[in-house]
């Protein structure tokens, strides 16, 4: 299909130290994010980590909002940006494709704030950062596992902090070396939320082969704890009908999800990047089906690849530095 995802307008003032962006986009475009995420394939990570999701009304990308967002960077190593985005869950990619542009499905909006510091070792391929954020979700939801007599509710916050680090660089100026990254997030609104909380951690070795500068070895692991009373709400929950036991089960969800990737991203060639890459996933949650299922799933291997091609130098069109 085609999709339109973000389509803003930027403008830089007071020798750009201020930074305004606004348009359709979405919030994860630029709060709780890394240029390392989506060197991986698995939506445990690419992106955004999929717990922003969990425990707050924050749309997905390529689902394209309202929003926009101020960067103010006093100095160049430090930064402090705050930003204002819409949450509508009645937004379908497949049915509008981004062009459905009005806000009659609005619940509500989201406040995320985050400030860091970062520098970039010279030839590293990402800053060296340290950031925390907040985000303030201003929003209705239903939260029938925190309220089965009065589901509907407004309101709930995530507190994270990230880090992500060069730790070495075997030939000074030059992109290959080793970089480590962590994230956490919190869901501080206790019951009203999914998940308590969620962590992250992974390494990439870029040009771990001499030969082969541009290629990269990556390893990510993920785990999302859930919050009791929403796994007892899955399991036999006052007025869910599609609960584990109603379907028969008797066996009691998981707490923790975890989800791990391993891949080798080959650059072919200035435009072509191929990744294989494979994933395991243990306690598997089953909330994709569209019933709960009657038992916890086994642990599943994924096998994948994913296909990158750069447009622009395809077709040698100059792109903003």
């Amino acid at each position: 299909t085609a999709q339109l995802t973000i389509l803003t307008y930027e403008q830089k003032m007071l020798n750009n130290m201020v930074d305004i962006e606004f348009g359709r986009t979405d919030l994860g475009d630029s709060f709780e994010v890394s240029p390392f995420y989506c060197d991986f394939q698995s939506n445990a990570i690419c992106g955004n980590p999929d717990e922003m999701g969990k425990v707050t009304s924050t749309p997905f990308y390529p689902v394209s909002i309202w929003g926009g967002r101020v960067l103010v960077t006093p100095s160049p190593n430090l930064y402090v940006k705050a930003g204002i985005y819409q949450s509508d869950p009645l937004t379908n990619p497949g049915a509008h494709h981004g062009f459905d542009w009005g806000t009659e499905g609005s619940t509500g909006f989201l406040v995320p704030i985050e400030a860091g510091f970062k520098s970039t070792p010279e030839g590293a391929v990402a800053p060296n950062q340290y950031d925390l954020g907040v985000i303030f979700d201003r929003t209705h939801y239903t939260a029938p596992f925190y309220n089965a007599i009065g589901p509907e509710q407004f309101g709930r916050t995530a507190v994270y902090a990230q880090a992500q680090q060069m730790v070495y660089q075997p030939v000074p100026g030059k992109p290959q070396g080793l970089y480590l990254f962590g994230e956490g997030m919190v869901g501080a609104s206790g019951g009203k939320q999914v998940s308590n909380f969620q962590v992250e951690a992974g390494a990439i070795w870029q040009g771990i082969f001499p030969n082969r500068p541009n290629d990269n070895l990556g390893v990510a692991i993920n785990d999302v704890h859930y919050n009791n009373r929403y796994l007892n709400y899955l399991y036999n929950g006052v007025g869910n009908l599609n609960s584990r036991v109603a379907q028969g089960g008797t066996q009691f969800p998981d707490n923790n999800l975890m989800m791990m990737e391993i891949h080798y991203a080959v650059q072919v060639n200035p435009w072509m990047n191929v990744m294989p890459n494979f994933q395991y996933i243990i306690h598997p949650d089953g909330q994709a089906f569209a019933k709960y299922p009657a038992a916890n799933l086994p642990n599943a291997a994924v096998f994948g690849v994913q296909l990158f091609v750069d447009l622009p130098t395809l077709f040698g069109i100059p792109t903003k530095s």
